[in-house]
């Protein structure tokens, strides 16, 4: 299935689109195909700039849009919720995704954020699933989020709610023309297209780790730096690294205001790993693009400094931080390669990422700023493609108004 898109514009419905986790599944080698559909399950396509974008799938047997993601026994299945609507928690905390922001989105009835319902933002009907992140496998690149599925029930006529934050019950009301809904019982999550992940070479040589459903459908989710046997992605900051296939979030530390020493002079990377996860592969720095380091030895919390213009070069607060010292630089070269092109001239088009023999292996949206874009369902209905920037956590970076009381994320 085919559909147009429009350009994002106006409020953001948060979401998490779940990654397939790490290396230790792959059990076979495919061909070199971005994506195929299968028998049961077909790939739903949006048309930009000439170019076909695979958002999803559709699942014929139980007419609903699915997604590839970890149920929660960790079977990988194509699974509804994970696609255009609210992710969802039970606990009363939010998941922290290998130092990326929190899975937020779930409201709840109740002042203490124990009966999560379902809520839909205007003019978007309710799904017939909801999927609600019931773990994360910490020490994984990309996120492995574990999810439990449940079957939206009935409306419910409420405008009271809460959202978990900060460890917290907050009041979070419902917004004009949103509809909640109840949750009803959790289903068996055999009743979903199961799948595992495999390796396929494409033609210059770059391995791909590919989603295999079990009807016959497949999909090409990131490569493998073999130098690293690390996932990655291609990376463009601030129009450097362009080209590049650099380790993911969660694999990775940053240089970013915290020293080694009380004069701020000696910097040292962090990240937010689980304490028992294994060093970050690199140290990155952000200096007009992304400059890579080798990850030196570990930094204990009491001996880091950070520095602010207001209070100068201080002791660092703890805050759940990892730290590690960086060694040499590390070149360019020893990153994988990939291509890409874009096709159209709107203010949205298509990038196409390839091997560098020219082999697709997936397409993206591409905003005229630069940034990348997910085809995401609007609070207004419309299927807009959302900056990645806005999509990965709960900022308040962008507003509707010139004086910035109005914020775009919630």
């Amino acid at each position: 299935m085919k559909r147009g898109i429009a350009v994002w514009v106006g409020a953001l419905l948060l979401s998490s689109v779940p990654a397939c986790g790490d290396d230790t599944l792959i059990v076979t080698r495919l061909d070199a195909v971005p994506y195929v559909s299968g028998q049961r399950l077909r790939a739903d396509l949006v048309g930009v700039a000439g170019a076909e974008i695979l958002i999803g799938w559709w699942d014929t047997k139980l007419s609903t849009h699915c997604s590839f993601g970890h149920d929660e026994r960790g079977d990988i299945r194509c699974l509804p919720g994970l696609h255009r609507t609210a992710g969802l928690l039970y606990r009363d905390r939010a998941l922290n995704v290998n130092g990326a922001a929190p899975l937020v989105g779930l409201r709840f009835l109740d002042a203490d954020c124990t009966v999560p319902v379902h809520v839909s933002p205007p003019g978007v009907p309710a799904p017939p699933y909801a999927a609600g992140a019931e773990d994360v496998v910490p020490c994984v690149a990309p996120p492995e989020v574990r999810y439990r599925m449940h079957r939206v029930g009935a409306p419910r006529a409420v405008t009271t709610l809460y959202q978990s934050f900060g460890g917290d019950c907050v009041a979070d009301p419902a917004g004009e023309g949103e509809v909640v809904y109840d949750l009803e019982e959790v289903v068996d999550p055999g009743m979903f297209v199961p799948a595992e992940k495999a390796r396929a070479t494409w033609p210059s040589g770059l391995e791909v780790v590919v989603v295999k459903a079990a009807d016959g459908a497949r999909q090409a989710v990131f490569a493998i730096d073999g130098r690293r046997d690390a996932a990655c992605w291609g990376a463009n900051y601030y129009g450097k690294n362009d080209g590049l296939c650099l380790p993911m979030l969660g694999r990775v530390a940053f240089l970013g205001g915290d020293y080694t020493d009380e004069t701020c002079t000696s910097p040292v990377g962090y990240d937010r790993a689980d304490p028992t996860c294994g060093p970050p592969l690199v140290v990155f720095e952000l200096a007009e693009g992304l400059i890579a380091y080798e990850t030196g030895d570990a930094v204990d919390e009491a001996a880091v400094y950070t520095s602010s213009l207001q209070t100068g070069c201080t002791p660092a607060a703890p805050d759940g931080k990892r730290y590690f010292r960086h060694g040499p630089l590390i070149p360019d070269t020893t990153f994988p390669t990939l291509r890409s092109s874009s096709s159209g001239d709107g203010v949205v088009t298509a990038q196409v990422i390839t091997d560098e023999a020219g082999t697709p292996i997936r397409s993206v949206g591409l905003l005229s700023t630069g940034e990348h874009c997910t085809p995401q369902t609007n609070c207004d209905g419309m299927l807009r493609c959302v900056p990645d920037g806005l999509i990965r956590g709960p900022t308040f970076d962008y507003f509707a108004d010139d004086t910035c009381t109005e914020p775009l994320v919630r």
